[in-house]
C-alpha cells in the first residue's frame, strides 16, 4: 500500500503497515540485489529506512521516549552502517549534474569524474564486499521489524500526530529562519532534514484533504530537493579542495568549485522564497488547521451499520477466515439482501492480504469507525 494514512485503518494499524512495508522492502531489497544492483538495493534502502523514521517521528510522543529513542537509533545506525558507498555515488552524481547544467563544461569535468569514480568503485567494494555488509544491515532491519507490532500505539486520533507534527513544522521554521540569516553548510543542510520530515509527514496525512495536502507536499519536496542539491554541491566543493590539496582532483578543481558557487547562488534565489511559502503559517496554526481536516476526514468514513446488517457482515468474515466457500456464498447472498456488496466491505475494511478479519471489524467498532445503530426498543 502507500506511504499514507488509510481510511479503512484505525491510526495504530496504519502507522505500524506504512513502518513495516518501508522495512520489509529494505529488507527484500538487501537480501537479493547482487553485482551492480547493490548501489540501487542501498540507495533504495536509506530512503526506506528515512521513511520509517519520519513516520516515528510522527508518533514520537504516542509511543513513548524509551520506544523512540531505541528505535530512532537503530533505525539511523542501519542508515549510517550503508551511507559510505552511496555518499561516493553522489559526488559522481553532482559532477554529472553540472555537466547535464553546463554542457561546455563536461570536457574540463571528465578528469575530476574519472577520481571520484574510482572513489566510488573502491568504496563500494571496501563497504559492501561480497554482500556480507548487505546481509548484515537486512538483519539489523528484520531486528527493528519485529518490534513494530509491539510499539505502544493505542490512540485512534489526531492526539496521537498532534505534537509530533508541531514539533516538526516549529523545528522547520525555526532552522529554515537560521539558514535564511546565516547560511552556513551546516545550517542549509539542518534546513534540508526538518524541511524533508515535514515532506514526509505530509505524504502520510495526504488523504485528509488531497488537494491542499498535494500542494503542500509538493513544495516541500522541491524545497527538499533544491537544499539537497545545495549540499551535495557543498560536500563536492569540500572534496574538490580536499583532493586538490594533494594533486588529485585531474586539474578540474578550479572549474568545479566555480560551477558548484554558481549553481548554489542559483539554488538559493529559489530557496528562500518557496520556503517563506512553505512556513507562512506559525506551528500551532498550521497544526491546528491539519487537525480540523483529520477530524473532517475521520467523520466522512464512518461507516454506518444497523444492528442486523452489523451481523451479517461479521457473519461473512467469520465464513470467510474459516474458508468454507458454500457458506461465503451463502453469507454474501444474505449480506446483499441488506443492500451490502462486497465493494463496501473493500471500501470500509483494512485489506491483509487481500481480505478481512473480524477482529479488524471489530477493532473499528470499537474505535468507533463502524458504527452500529441501536436496536429500536
Amino acid at each position: 500500500m502507500a506511504y499514507r494514512l488509510d481510511a479503512r485503518e484505525t491510526l495504530p494499524q496504519g502507522i505500524r503497515r506504512i513502518v513495516g512495508e518501508q522495512l520489509d522492502g529494505a529488507v527484500e531489497g538487501l537480501r537479493t540485489a547482487t553485482g551492480d544492483e547493490r548501489d540501487r538495493a542501498v540507495h533504495d534502502a536509506r530512503k526506506r529506512l528515512k521513511k520509517a523514521r519520519a513516520a516515528l517521528r510522527l508518533v514520537r510522543d504516542e509511543v513513548g521516549s524509551k520506544t523512540y529513542k531505541r528505535e530512532n537509533q537503530a533505525l539511523r545506525d542501519v542508515g549510517r552502517s550503508l551511507s559510505a558507498s552511496r555518499d561516493a555515488a553522489v559526488l559522481v552524481e553532482t559532477v554529472d549534474r553540472l555537466g547535464e547544467q553546463v554542457p561546455l563544461a563536461r570536457r574540463s569535468l571528465a578528469p575530476l569524474r574519472v577520481v571520484l569514480e574510482q572513489r566510488r568503485r573502491e568504496t563500494a567494494a571496501r563497504a559492501l564486499g561480497e554482500g556480507g555488509a548487505l546481509a548484515s544491515a537486512a538483519d539489523e532491519i528484520e531486528e527493528i521489524r519485529a518490534r513494530v507490532e509491539g510499539w505502544r500505539l493505542h490512540t485512534d486520533g489526531f492526539s496521537a500526530l498532534e505534537d509530533g507534527l508541531r514539533r516538526t513544522y516549529r523545528r522547520g521554521s525555526k532552522r529554515f529562519a537560521e539558514a535564511r540569516k546565516d547560511p552556513t553548510d551546516e545550517g542549509m543542510h539542518e534546513a534540508r532534514k526538518r524541511v524533508k520530515d515535514l515532506w514526509y509527514h505530509a505524504r502520510i496525512l495526504e488523504p485528509v484533504w488531497p488537494g491542499p495536502m498535494d500542494q503542500l507536499v509538493e513544495a516541500t519536496d522541491d524545497l527538499g530537493d533544491l537544499l539537497g542539491e545545495d549540499h551535495d554541491l557543498a560536500v563536492l566543493a569540500d572534496t574538490v579542495r580536499a583532493l586538490a590539496g594533494e594533486d588529485a582532483d585531474g586539474g578540474a578543481g578550479e572549474t568545479a568549485l566555480t560551477l558548484a558557487e554558481n549553481r548554489r547562488a542559483e539554488l538559493r534565489s529559489k530557496v528562500w522564497p518557496l520556503g517563506r511559502r512553505v512556513y507562512a503559517d506559525k506551528p500551532k496554526p498550521f497544526v491546528r488547521r491539519v487537525r480540523n481536516l483529520y477530524r473532517t476526514w475521520r467523520d466522512e468514513h464512518v461507516w454506518r451499520l444497523s444492528p442486523d446488517s452489523a451481523e451479517r457482515v461479521r457473519e461473512l468474515l467469520e465464513t470467510r477466515e474459516a474458508g468454507d466457500a458454500i457458506e461465503q456464498r451463502r453469507a454474501g447472498e444474505r449480506l446483499r439482501r441488506h443492500g451490502i456488496d462486497h465493494e463496501d466491505l473493500d471500501a470500509h475494511l483494512p485489506q491483509r492480504n487481500g481480505t478481512s478479519t473480524p477482529a479488524d471489524f471489530d477493532e473499528l467498532v470499537t474505535h468507533g469507525r463502524v458504527r452500529i445503530a441501536k436496536r429500536k426498543g
